[in-house]
């Protein structure tokens, strides 16, 4: 039944990548399924940013659930234990653990990638809080080769870079780009290396290849506060060009000109930094955002802007107000977790794992109390499992449809000030492009 389990854990990270994020974006090389299937041996190879939010995010990427490696400390409270699993993740050890042997995961890996499953690694070995790829272990690199040398006639290596908007803010955006797939028998044809676990030097410029192709889509930036400000930067300039107030640009752009920014000589990053940062405190000062000013909303826009705002909570309320009363608590036991952790690269993963516990209990409490049965009781089942994420969503475009409210009087109010901001605004993207030439 282990289709059915994978089937279950795929559904279930879609509920919660719906109720997480306003916006899951996902670039994948031409030609590359929607969907994986199990027609040959693959292993996926990922950056770790945050926490268990990465394995959720990923299985909605590939469109299946895979096969993950975990550490092996995880197993050692009774609850982390029981989840992973139930959730099928292979145990990896690493240097220092009590049993550092690592046969029995190869092993296990192997038998997967024999069968055409499709595994998941990620290779830092940790999850990472400096927002770049730290270097990568060997352990992807010698499970391919052990796996060759089992007698898998290939396998298919596919890098997958993450990138969050905010970590901490929950209905963020976040980035999903899968690199192009890397055929493991043709690199070594290639390269002219053995498919051996005991070739060191095999082993190494796999794995630096592997670095090369993660680090082309993850993020590269060395700290929150320098992604924060050269995120804002292209965020500034992208906006620029799109004719909708209430759109934002494809995140795929925006990262792609953030790192640009990051990787400028420090001489002229300051001289960005400076005249963005006096803009935006500029903006400050009117109590405005930028993308309430570029461009700025007309009243038709905003009055669009309600009436789709309207037909879609007239679809989503009524299944929404359903479960009210039981998805409300557990909703909010989430966010007090959340927001008592301080910690960005934890609170995904403390939201996550008390969602697992909370909202299960909560929707079994209330199927148990509701007298139905059959059909009856699968169906308030996924009414209820429904109804938390549209919940979520409810309350997130209401608010959204008051902020564009209130920002659009705001504007009005401030005419003479908005129309000096736009020219200040116009002359620092003018710069920030002729410093990128």
């Amino acid at each position: 039944m282990a289709w059915l389990r994978d089937v279950g854990l795929w559904a279930l990270a879609r509920l919660i990548v719906a109720g997480m994020f306003h916006n899951l974006e996902i670039v994948r090389p031409d030609g590359f399924p929607h969907r994986l299937r199990e027609d040959r041996p693959r292993l996926v190879v990922a950056n770790h940013l945050n926490g268990f939010v990465d394995v959720v995010v990923l299985v909605v990427a590939l469109g299946k659930y895979p096969r993950y490696l975990a550490r092996a400390d995880l197993y050692r409270r009774w609850p982390l234990r029981w989840l992973m699993r139930a959730v099928g993740a292979i145990p990896v050890y690493q240097r220092g653990d009590v049993r550092a042997d690592n046969g029995s995961t190869f092993a296990e890996v192997h038998r997967a990638l024999a069968h055409d499953r499709v595994v998941a690694i990620f290779p830092e070995g940790h999850v990472s809080d400096t927002e770049q790829l730290m270097p990568l272990r060997t352990g992807a690199a010698r499970m391919v080769f052990g796996a060759l040398e089992a007698g898998v006639e290939d396998v298919e290596i596919i890098p997958v870079g993450i990138t969050y908007v905010d970590k901490v803010t929950t209905r963020s955006r976040a980035l999903v780009q899968i690199g192009e797939p890397i055929s493991a028998g043709e690199w070594l044809a290639d390269t002219g290396h053995t498919a051996s676990e005991e070739n060191r030097s095999a082993v190494r410029a796999l794995t630096d290849h592997l670095q090369d192709a993660l680090t082309g889509i993850s993020p590269d930036y060395g700290s929150l506060a320098a992604e924060a400000r050269c995120f804002r930067v292209a965020d500034l300039v992208l906006r620029t060009d799109i004719p909708d107030p209430y759109a934002d640009p494809p995140l795929s752009a925006t990262f792609a000109l953030a790192r640009t920014i990051c990787h400028l000589p420090s001489e002229l990053q300051d001289g960005v930094f400076d005249r963005v940062g006096r803009y935006h405190l500029d903006l400050a000062a009117l109590e405005l955002r930028d993308d309430q000013v570029a461009p700025p909303a007309r009243l038709r826009d905003l009055v669009r802007n309600f009436v789709v705002t309207a037909a879609r909570l007239a679809i989503v309320l009524p299944l929404a107000f359903v479960g009210l009363a039981t998805n409300l608590l557990p909703i909010l036991i989430v966010i007090a977790v959340g927001t008592s952790i301080r910690e960005p690269v934890t609170k995904g993963t403390a939201r996550i794992l008390t969602a697992l516990v909370v909202f299960p209990a909560a929707w079994g409490f209330a199927l148990w109390t509701s007298g139905r049965t059959g059909w009856q009781l699968t169906l308030w089942a996924l009414v209820l499992a429904a109804g938390s994420v549209l919940l979520v969503i409810a309350v997130g475009s209401m608010i959204e449809a008051v902020d564009a409210g209130l920002g659009w009087r705001r504007v009005r109010s401030r005419r003479a000030q908005v129309a000096q901001l736009v020219e200040q605004r116009a002359e620092t993207v003018d710069y920030v492009r002729a410093v990128l030439g």
